[in-house]
């Protein structure tokens, strides 16, 4: 099959294009992942992702 037939028969059957599909299958998943309390994706520890003070010697702009 073709790529313009099967881009086609997406749209045809889901009313969506494969892109827009698969980006709802992610959602659909990481909502799964997330009501069930599990993580798997990014960093393990949210303190990898908290804003932290700047170095000593940066505080004051020099």
């Amino acid at each position: 099959m073709g790529e313009r037939s099967l881009k086609r028969l997406m749209l045809g059957e889901t009313g969506l294009t494969f892109g827009r599909w698969r980006r709802r299958l992610h959602r659909v998943i990481a909502l799964r992942e997330l009501a069930s309390g599990r993580w798997r994706r990014g960093y393990r520890a949210i303190s990898v992702t908290s804003p932290r003070p700047p170095p000593p010697d940066d505080r004051d702009g020099m």
